[in-house]
């Protein structure tokens, strides 16, 4: 289960990716996505 801040941080940092055309963003965002045994500390 993934809450409601994180679906909104993800969001947030693909938009950020795509109007900065960075994707540093979309990685973190995909980062976020995953379970937290494998997530990295940001």
């Amino acid at each position: 289960l993934i809450n409601q801040t994180v679906l909104h941080m993800i969001k947030d940092l693909k938009q950020a990716s795509k109007k900065n055309e960075a994707p540093i963003w979309s990685r973190l965002a995909d980062l976020a996505v995953k379970p937290s045994t494998s997530r990295r500390v940001v």
